[in-house]
């Protein structure tokens, strides 16, 4: 890939064609421009290449920690309030059948002691309590009622937050993809600008303009490369390699995926070797020669 500085402070890109049409697919379905979508994607990978993948390790752990705190919690505190209604209506129905068997047994005892047309002013005063208690007790089963509700009110709490905790796992994992995608494919257009921008000074450097494809035998033109891969066969390239100078005459150089040794590398002040001049096609002109 290339760039050009332009006079606004831009710059124009070249990619490959799969890179290409993936970065078309991707702005066709999110509906963005797709030079806003490139500039987007440069800046998310600037910003997660400065990330510690430590943080986004560390950032889904306090994640996932957050959300079983939360849960223990609430799950502590909807255990708490079915306690307390149990403890309610458990206290209820005991001081119910305790006070009916006591004005059963109250009401046989003025029966069966006093005479049909007698009359006692404790009655008066036992039927104003029995109100009383009638009244405490419908106030202790609306506040049974509120409780109840208070609880699936806590519950539907509880789970809304696990759904909106899933979620931010969710969107955690995705967002690990996306940078993890990105930064192979920054890194992978990294290698092959900077193995074509190699091939170019040692083929500048041999005055070498065109080279077979050792994969497929294309003849391609150092010069027009835009990545350093073949765009017949999409073989990767990392080095020239020339025939040795017995068969220089009968074969062409060879762009070649195998990483040249540094104890075979060329020096820099090597004076240039001198080479025979390459056959080229009577159709086809030869452009000049790759400068850094």
């Amino acid at each position: 890939m290339a760039t050009e500085p332009a006079a606004d402070s831009e710059q124009s890109v070249a990619l490959s064609s799969p890179l290409s049409e993936w970065l078309d697919e991707r702005a066709a379905a999110l509906g963005v421009d797709r030079n806003w979508l490139l500039v987007e994607l440069l800046e998310t990978y600037r910003e997660m290449a400065e990330l510690d993948p430590e943080e986004v390790d560390a950032l889904q752990s306090a994640a996932a920690t957050s959300k079983d705190d939360v849960r223990t919690v609430e799950r502590e505190e909807f255990d708490d309030l079915e306690r307390r209604i149990e403890e309610i209506d458990a206290a209820l129905s005991e001081h119910v059948e305790d006070l009916r068997g006591r004005i059963l047994q109250l009401k046989e005892a003025v029966e069966s002691s006093a005479p049909a047309d007698h009359e006692h002013p404790e009655i008066g005063t036992l039927s104003r309590r029995i109100e009383t208690i009638a009244s405490t007790l419908e106030d202790l089963e609306a506040e049974s009622e509120a409780t109840a509700t208070e609880l699936e009110e806590l519950g539907s709490d509880l789970e809304s937050n696990e759904d909106r905790l899933g979620t931010v796992e969710t969107r955690l994992h995705r967002l690990a993809r996306v940078v993890l995608e990105l930064k192979q494919r920054a890194e992978g257009t990294a290698d092959s600008a900077e193995a074509l921008d190699s091939i170019r000074r040692t083929a500048n450097r041999n005055g070498t303009t065109a080279a077979d494809c050792e994969n497929c035998g294309e003849r391609l033109r150092i010069g027009l490369l835009t990545e350093a891969a073949c765009p017949h066969c999409e073989q990767t390239f990392r080095d020239i390699e020339y025939p040795s100078s017995i068969l220089g005459r009968f074969r062409s150089p060879q762009l070649t995926g195998t990483d040249p040794a540094t104890t075979e590398a060329e020096p820099e002040s090597e004076p240039k070797r001198e080479r025979e001049p390459e056959p080229k096609p009577e159709s086809e002109s030869e452009p000049e020669s790759y400068h850094e």
